[in-house]
């Protein structure tokens, strides 16, 4: 019997862990696209060997805010537009309250690593 409540409240917690984690979750805008390792230009027949996903709107913004690496002025933008950006391997999250925020990350196909997909 007490083996018994120990089970039944064991996964009433997950089941309460698995609600509150999806209490959490917010819709995300953005776009995803197949590339290959050289960014601008590729050579003719170049493998598509990653993904590419672009995340723009209030995900590319909670991301930004969350990243615990810090600020950096974004060299691809103008001084005075104030833009910035933070980097963590290939994650890569820029804007400001103005223009909004964009992140952009690469995932290679074959191990899951990240790889930058954002260019100037």
């Amino acid at each position: 019997m007490k083996k018994s409540v120990i089970i039944l409240c064991c996964c009433v917690a997950a089941a309460g862990a698995v609600a509150v984690r999806a209490a959490d979750e917010a819709p995300l805008e953005g776009t995803y696209t197949f590339i290959s390792k050289t960014l601008l230009d590729p050579p003719p027949g170049e493998k598509e060997d990653r993904v590419a996903i672009h995340i723009k709107g209030d995900g590319a913004r909670d991301i930004y805010k969350a990243m615990p690496v810090p600020e950096q002025p974004d060299l691809c933008y103008r001084k005075e537009d104030a833009v910035l950006t933070k980097s963590a391997g290939g994650l890569n999250c820029y804007g400001n309250d103005k223009m909004g925020y964009f992140c952009g990350v690469a995932i290679k196909l074959d191990n899951g690593a990240t790889a930058n997909a954002v260019v100037c």
